[in-house]
């Protein structure tokens, strides 16, 4: 038996698309709730709450606007919150889970990072 490397134009039967319509060529879609994984060894996980715009995201020595709090995991502040604050990818003046968090995040993303 060979498989053949080859895209069937055959639509589903079971698909509610229009008859037009490629999935491979759609971008994944965001959605509030989305719980994705920042780091290889899943230590850094991010909860959407706001999905961003663009497909863009910030890499290393991107400069980067941004605002966080950080808590203790009784709820109560641990660090002093920065807001609006501009900051270079990958320089260390942010903590290390916040700046795995950033890399996956589109601009005007809301998430809380775990």
């Amino acid at each position: 038996m060979t498989l053949k490397d080859e895209e069937s134009d055959i639509q589903s039967t079971l698909s509610d698309a229009p008859p037009d319509w490629n999935s491979d060529d759609e971008p994944p879609d965001d959605h509030v709730g989305d719980e994705n994984t920042c780091s290889r060894d899943g230590a850094v996980r991010k909860v959407i709450q706001k999905v961003g715009k663009g497909l863009e995201r910030p890499g290393q020595n991107d400069i980067i606007t941004l605002s966080f709090s950080t808590l203790q995991l009784d709820g109560s502040d641990s660090l002093p919150s920065l807001s609006n604050t501009t900051v270079e990818m990958g320089t260390n003046k942010l903590p290390m889970a916040v700046e795995f968090a950033v890399k996956h995040m589109r601009v005007g993303e809301v998430c809380e990072v775990r």
